[in-house]
């Protein structure tokens, strides 16, 4: 199977969506598949070693060929022109796209050899039932998913949630649900501290108020790390909400750092926090990366009650609990850190779940639908 699969982000930026792009590019690689990632990359260095350097990989997959090209100004409209005349000269090859505005342009010049499949992360097709974003930010997005969607072959969503909303409106479509996959399950339970961990911005939709009031009230002896704060402003206004911009002696936030240093974190981390406010989007589409994190090291989860993450993990790896009630969330910390066979129980669980979650499984799914796909006869569709 060939397949070709088009990201518009920048590779010399550090952006979220790069590690799901780079290891789901791998897991189908791994997999003996003929894979062409086509990306911007404004770099002067080759993407494929760029993508070795940040991911720590020795090689790449002879089945994975990496193509970068410029785009420096703030249009990608040059970009998307390059990316559909790379796919048009491609022999039949499955397209997987995660980018509207691509899409639009794909779309449009689609030929009968191939087979479009778009990846959802978010859901625009009826702006109406969203309370969480603004109608004219993303109108031109949910005009693509009404123009565009109905001509795929398919769609691929990270949550049964979203499966559930487009078949709604586009249930001839065929879909299929596969959540993000671990790259690595780090086994192993000793050398555990009291500690409790949030990664994350700091920013309001994340919870970062229940995080504020949530420092000043686990015990001293605890310790409390933050993994994010994607600015030095970000960090400082979250600081200015205790005396004198001092954090209590048990909290640290790190900033950004690099994987190896998150690692290093998470392996000794008894608890992982996920305070979601109530939108919408946390509520239905989420596939937050960060309990992804605490999933593969093992780590039992304090999370708020929304399908998104009930999804993804049950009560026997998590405890869900309204942020609100914040006595309620220290009381359940203390009962993890502090009762050892408690704490033991859901960590099994956590790692039963977490065996199951590999990139390798999730393309073994994914490319037994691709298959199925392929085995249809071409058809051009039109819009009806």
């Amino acid at each position: 199977m060939r397949i070709i699969y088009v990201h518009t982000n920048d590779l010399a930026k550090n952006e979220t969506s790069e590690t799901f792009v780079i290891y789901h590019s791998l897991s189908l690689a791994l997999h003996h598949q003929e894979v062409l990632l086509i990306l911007i990359n404004n770099s002067a260095e080759d993407a494929s070693a760029i993508v070795m350097s940040k991911f720590n990989l020795t090689r790449l997959p002879d089945t994975l060929k990496i193509l970068g090209y410029k785009n420096p100004t703030k249009s990608k409209r040059n970009f998307h022109k390059i990316v559909a005349e790379e796919v048009g000269k491609m022999p039949a090859s499955v397209v997987i796209i995660r980018h509207h505005a691509v899409l639009k342009k794909l779309i449009s010049s689609r030929q009968s050899k191939h087979r479009y499949v778009f990846e959802t992360h978010d859901f625009f097709y009826d702006l109406g039932i969203r309370d969480d974003v603004k109608y004219w930010k993303k109108r031109k997005r949910q005009n693509v998913e009404r123009n565009s969607f109905k001509k795929l072959d398919a769609l691929m969503h990270l949550n049964p949630h979203q499966k559930e909303l487009y078949d709604q409106y586009i249930p001839a479509v065929p879909k299929i649900v596969l959540p993000t996959g671990l790259q690595q399950v780090h086994e192993g339970s000793q050398g555990r501290k009291d500690r409790i961990v949030y990664i994350g911005s700091l920013n309001a939709r994340l919870g970062s108020e229940w995080l504020i009031k949530l420092a000043g009230l686990i015990p001293n002896n605890y310790e409390l790390v933050i993994i994010g704060g994607k600015t030095v402003e970000e960090i400082d206004n979250f600081k200015d909400n205790f005396v004198n911009s001092a954090l209590p002696e048990n909290v640290k936030i790190t900033g950004w750092i690099d994987k190896k240093e998150i690692e290093n974190i998470l392996v000794e981390t008894k608890v992982g926090l996920l305070p979601l406010t109530e939108t919408f989007f946390n509520k239905y589409l989420t596939v937050p990366l960060k309990l992804l994190d605490y999933i593969s090291y093992g780590i039992p989860v304090i999370s708020s009650d929304h399908p998104s993450v009930r999804s993804i993990i049950d009560s026997k790896s998590c405890c869900f609990i309204n942020w609100n009630d914040l006595d309620k969330v220290i009381e359940q910390i203390v009962k993890l850190v502090d009762n050892n066979e408690e704490w033991c129980r859901m960590s099994k669980g956590v790692y039963r779940l977490a065996k199951t979650m590999t990139w390798s499984n999730r393309a073994s799914l994914e490319l037994d639908f691709l298959s199925n796909l392929l085995s249809k006869n071409p058809t051009v569709k039109t819009e009806s």
